[in-house]
């Protein structure tokens, strides 16, 4: 790339991917014996790692993670590992993934480019855990008020809202 260098010990960074013919001339004896050593040196691109999430807080049961690879590099083909936070590892470019258990999760996905320039991403997500409804209530004659017992179950770390909705399914006649 140009630039000289007149120490025993150089460290150089380049600016651009490519490969670099390295010259060094050593002298001794006053100038008069010369040795010349040229090695090349391959510079490979910076991968930029990156990804995207469908929905980052969903609730278990039923919930479906899609991880979108959006990483890039300038050459080259890229390697993808996909740590998902709960000890599941996957290569592939994009992920859909459930998780066996609510909780908050640590997704990175770790890109490889050649030479094996390095990048990642990572992203919370979390897995809520959901209320299980229930509630019970006697039979009631008409004009008569029905005690509705709730006994949902909170599982979750947060308060939860209560609807009661009611609708006419069939009504007896005699």
């Amino acid at each position: 790339d140009g630039t000289f260098a007149s120490t025993r010990d150089v460290t150089h960074q380049y600016a651009l991917p490519g490969v670099y013919a390295i010259t060094l001339v050593v002298t001794g004896s006053g100038n008069a014996c010369i040795d010349t050593k040229i090695f090349n040196v391959e510079v490979y691109p910076n991968p930029a790692a990156g990804f995207t999430t469908n929905i980052a807080n969903q609730c278990f049961p039923g919930h479906q993670y899609i991880f979108t690879n959006t990483s890039t590099v300038s050459a080259g083909a890229l390697k993808y590992t996909w740590k998902l936070g709960d000890g599941t590892i996957q290569s592939d470019t994009d992920v859909t993934y459930s998780y066996a258990k609510p909780g908050l999760y640590s997704v990175k996905l770790l890109v490889t480019a050649p030479g094996g320039c390095l990048d990642s991403s990572s992203a919370n997500i979390n897995v809520y855990p959901t209320p299980t409804a229930g509630f019970t209530a006697p039979p009631v004659c008409i004009d008569l008020p029905v005690l509705l017992k709730n006994s949902t179950i909170n599982n979750t770390a947060s308060v939860i809202n209560y609807l009661f909705r009611s609708q006419t399914l069939h009504r007896i006649r005699h």
